[in-house]
């Protein structure tokens, strides 16, 4: 998750923290494991091979949230398999 703040339009410093936990032992998604600019690449590659299908942006999202999902590398043959799971 990234997220950011609003500008801070006072002459005070402003700190923020976002403390999260996990129990040891429970499953964790397996793109947490992987930092933003992987991410940003990873989400970016499918798009693009998405958009070869002829996909618009819409769809180009929800193959996505697919493929991360069912953590599947972005191959232009794993585009397809998100696809087909969309129309099922």
């Amino acid at each position: 998750m990234i997220h950011k703040g609003m500008p801070n339009t006072s002459n005070l410093v402003r700190l923020s923290a976002d403390y999260r936990y996990q129990l040891q032992g429970t499953e964790i998604e397996w793109t947490t494991k992987r930092n933003v600019s992987w991410f940003y690449d990873y989400k970016n590659e499918i798009e693009e091979m998405a958009a070869e299908t002829g996909a618009d942006k819409i769809l180009q999202e929800k193959i996505f949230y697919v493929m991360r999902k069912l953590e599947l590398e972005p191959k232009l043959e794993n585009v397809k398999i998100a696809i087909k799971k969309l129309n099922q």
